[in-house]
């Protein structure tokens, strides 16, 4: 198991790839501002779970910034 990679980032969203064995998951998480020592939070964004439709545009998003030359691989 290898730990979660930054996928594409900009300063308010970012994707994260995280492996856990064979299964792998892209997650879009928004900027949470920062914790007192200064080090910046991420919070994944949630959509529903009966919302088939917020998922879908939560993939898109996901495909689409992925494809994009604005965002980059870290």
């Amino acid at each position: 198991m290898s730990g979660p990679r930054i996928l594409a980032t900009d300063s308010k969203f970012r994707i994260v790839r995280i492996e856990d064995g064979d299964r792998v998951t892209n997650v879009l998480e928004k900027w949470d501002g920062c914790d007192a020592l200064g080090v910046e939070r991420w919070r994944e964004v949630n959509v529903g779970q009966a919302d088939t439709v917020s998922r879908w545009m939560r993939d898109w998003i996901i495909a689409h910034a992925l494809s994009c030359d604005g965002m980059k691989e870290k």
